[in-house]
């Protein structure tokens, strides 16, 4: 394995140690996902769901996507994306390369988040990232507004978000 040094070396080993093709291994070797290789995982991903008689209709910048399955069980049809979404590496270089592209100091997504929602106003400016984990799992954030649930939503979908 390669030793991992950037702001992602702990994602960059764990991905490379839970990889299983060295098509990926080789992607992930230089802690660096061009363009180029990212659209290889994603012509990779659609050519293993149309052999599993899935075809991908759309991707988006968040990392889901869209699917044809046809009259395919959804258990089934669940499982083979999963083994398409390892085997073409699209579980961890997709993570990697939208986490370098959105976030290249690897900067926790709780910190983001709440900056997101002091930053618009959702909640008070005095608001810490400590207050965000407590009131998370609950959604019982204090907002400041009727509009609060909304901004965390637009914050919780792109920490950029400014309204």
């Amino acid at each position: 394995m390669p030793a991992f040094q950037g702001n992602f070396a702990a994602e960059y080993q764990e991905a490379w140690t839970k990889s299983k093709t060295e098509d990926v291994k080789a992607i992930l070797e230089d802690e660096q996902i061009t363009d180029q290789e990212w659209s290889h995982v994603l012509n990779k991903l659609e050519t293993c769901l149309d052999e599993n008689g899935i075809s991908l209709t759309g991707y988006k910048p968040d990392g889901s996507y869209e699917v044809n399955a046809g009259e395919m069980d959804g258990e089934i049809a669940n499982q083979r994306m999963g083994e398409c979404e390892e085997a073409s590496g699209e579980a961890w270089v997709g993570y990697l390369y939208r986490s370098q592209t959105s976030n290249p100091e690897n900067v926790p997504a709780t910190r983001m988040l709440t900056e997101c929602m002091i930053r618009n106003k959702a909640v008070p400016a005095s608001y810490t990232e400590e207050q965000y984990l407590e009131d998370a799992p609950n959604l019982a954030f204090p907002f400041t507004d009727e509009h609060g649930f909304e901004i965390f939503e637009s914050c919780n979908g792109d920490f950029s978000f400014d309204k």
